[in-house]
């Protein structure tokens, strides 16, 4: 979103948190706004109502674990992502935000497993397996690593843009290639 799309959005987004009081992604996409808006404490005052909302499915507790990250708090935005996995064991977004913040905090292994099982889900989802691939990598299995980046690679839409070298994932794939040549 944008700063002139934001100020649009902040009075309905006001009206819908009056409407939902405990719902967290009102609240969150108010965050949101005020990030953009460079008003920090506004920002952080809604971010802190996301965590205080009632989380009802995994998508509410995504919007938490995301809360608590910019809150400085990894700990409890981890134990919202494995709530969320709770809540909606088959949501590959549960499984990659999850991952996501387990390789941050270097718990490869578990990691690996969540980005797997969101393969399993979607089997052409290339950032699970470029998740894989980061877990490897950072276990130093250059072997495995290199396997799950070219299967990331040869699932990336075909077409002009995306075989261009600065198509991001692209490039990101490739900078992760060369990372596995040891």
């Amino acid at each position: 979103m944008k700063m002139k799309q934001c100020e649009e959005a902040l009075p309905l987004l006001e009206k819908a948190v009056q409407i939902r009081p405990n719902a967290p992604g009102s609240f969150f996409a108010m965050g949101g706004c005020y990030e953009i808006l460079s008003n920090k404490k506004k920002a952080e005052e809604y971010y802190r109502h996301v965590t205080e909302s009632v989380a009802q499915s995994g998508q509410d507790y995504i919007f938490q674990g995301i809360a608590f990250s910019k809150l400085e708090d990894k700990e409890r935005a981890i134990g919202s992502f494995f709530d969320a996995v709770k809540a909606d064991p088959l949501d590959v977004e549960v499984r990659m935000f999850l991952g996501n913040s387990l390789l941050e905090i270097r718990q490869y292994d578990i990691a690996f497993k969540h980005y797997f099982v969101a393969s399993e889900i979607s089997p052409q989802y290339a950032p699970a397996y470029t998740g894989m691939g980061k877990a490897m990598l950072a276990t130093g299995n250059l072997r495995e690593a290199r396997k799950h980046f070219n299967k990331a690679l040869s699932l990336l839409p075909l077409g002009f843009e995306s075989q261009r070298p600065g198509f991001p994932e692209r490039k990101e794939l490739l900078e992760l290639l060369d990372k596995t040549k040891g």
